[in-house]
């Protein structure tokens, strides 16, 4: 709106000195037509008359073409203006709109002693934003925040229509970290999230990769046992396990790359990938629509699920006493 503001004022400017043009040049005109109306004047003046009244009728005419290419020009800046006002706006719904629209107003009454302060947070946020947009990346996120991504993106999924057991497809890493599977109310909204994408017949892959002491741990965890329930029961569900160990020895450098774990979700028109850092405290991971980190990681998904699946039974070095557990456990009835 301020830049609208800006070239109204300018075609204010340009019209009103062409207008002084204009008016000079119709001055002109009179005085020649009241100096040929005088009984002294001569043929040749008559003729002298004529060509000045052309002349200056030339740059009247030409006058009038510049103002009108500059209301013209300027008309096409507003429009400019105005389209990309309106590409903006549609980005903001009501309550979006409203915040903005405070937090400029609260921007214009920090006191002038402030707005040193007030100019360094506003550089940090267009950082800020700018990373997301240039990356398509967020840094790593608070727990709340992370939660309210992953299962507000998941809800959208599972109300979307056009998701189905043809279109759409969900890729789980799951490292075992100790914030996942337990009974925390957004794990839980998380896991009731799973299982209604699995009964919807989406195809929903993912893979558990945990250390061999911890195998009980996993067998008796109750989120994990509703999947396993749920994997017996819906065939587009595909559930696999893996020892951290038996990974580390077939593919050390597949292990690197897998880090913490992530969740990629796709429908027919674009992907969000959340990635999971083991970091204590508060945060939690990152999200990315970065469609080259996204590729890569559904590439190394497909290449653990291949580990899974041709890891040799036979081979001891491989498996230990209870990976018998696993076999029956990446089976599919």
């Amino acid at each position: 709106m301020i830049q609208i503001k800006k070239i109204k004022n300018s075609i204010k400017q340009r019209v009103s000195m062409l207008t002084v043009i204009e008016v000079s040049i119709g001055a002109i005109i009179a005085l020649v037509a009241n100096y040929y109306n005088q009984e002294s004047a001569t043929y040749f003046r008559q003729d002298a008359v004529i060509a000045i009244s052309l002349v200056l009728g030339f740059m009247l005419t030409l006058n009038r073409y510049f103002i009108n290419s500059a209301i013209e020009e300027h008309s096409n800046n507003v429009k400019s203006e105005l389209k990309s006002f309106n590409r903006y706006s549609q980005t903001l719904n009501e309550n979006s709109y409203s915040e903005l629209k405070e937090f400029i107003h609260l921007y214009a009454k920090i006191d002038p002693d402030f707005h040193m302060l007030r100019d360094r947070k506003m550089r940090e946020i267009k950082t800020f934003f700018q990373n997301i947009a240039d990356s398509h990346t967020t840094s790593i996120l608070p727990t709340t925040e992370f939660y309210a991504i992953l299962n507000g993106t998941l809800r959208e999924f599972l109300s979307n229509k056009k998701v189905n057991a043809n279109v759409g497809n969900i890729w789980s890493l799951s490292m075992m970290l100790n914030a996942e599977w337990d009974e925390s109310q957004p794990e839980r909204e998380f896991l009731k999230l799973n299982l209604a994408i699995a009964e919807k017949g989406i195809q929903f892959h993912r893979v558990f990769v945990f250390k061999k002491d911890d195998l009980d741990k996993v067998l008796n965890n109750t989120s994990i046992r509703q999947q396993i329930k749920a994997a017996k029961e819906y065939k587009n569900f595909d559930l696999k396990f893996i020892y951290y160990e038996d990974l580390s020895k077939f593919d050390k450098s597949l292990l690197s790359k897998l880090g913490d774990g992530f969740i990629v979700i796709a429908d027919d028109k674009e992907s969000l990938a959340l990635l999971d850092k083991d970091i204590e405290g508060e945060l939690r991971g990152t999200a990315t629509k970065n469609k080259t980190t996204i590729h890569e990681m559904k590439a190394n998904y497909e290449l653990l699920n291949s580990c899974v699946v041709n890891f040799p039974p036979t081979t001891p070095a491989l498996f230990s006493n209870t990976s018998d557990t696993l076999l029956l456990l990446n089976k599919k009835p």
